[in-house]
Order: structure tokens, then sequence, then C-alpha cells
């Protein structure tokens, strides 16, 4: 697994559950929160994998 792959992971699956988490503490409804959360973790998790793939190619 590449170094940006592995990081976009770990982003992905700390930062959903721990959005959801936040979202039910403000006390919106899970319906909406899961699939929106969901969404904005993946769309960071690819932003984290494509700067992350940018800076590692650069290296080289």
């Amino acid at each position: 697994m590449k170094t940006n792959e592995l990081w976009a992971n770990l982003v992905f699956w700390i930062g959903w559950p721990l959005a959801i988490y936040g979202a039910w503490q403000q006390g919106y409804s899970l319906w909406l929160a899961i699939p929106v959360t969901w969404l904005v973790a993946t769309l960071l998790a690819v932003f984290v994998s494509r700067v992350l793939g940018l800076l590692i190619n650069k290296e080289d």
C-alpha cells in the first residue's frame, strides 16, 4: 500500500466516526449526519491522498 493511500484510509476511518459522533453530540439527525459526514470524509481523504501523492512524487 502506498503512503498516500495509507494516510487517506486513516483520515477516512478515523475522521468519519469522529464526525458522526460530533454531529450526534450537537443533536443532528443521524439520518442526515451519516451520509453528509461520509461525503465530507471521502472528499477529505481524496484531498489528502492527492496532496501527499504530489509531495511524494515531487521528492523523486
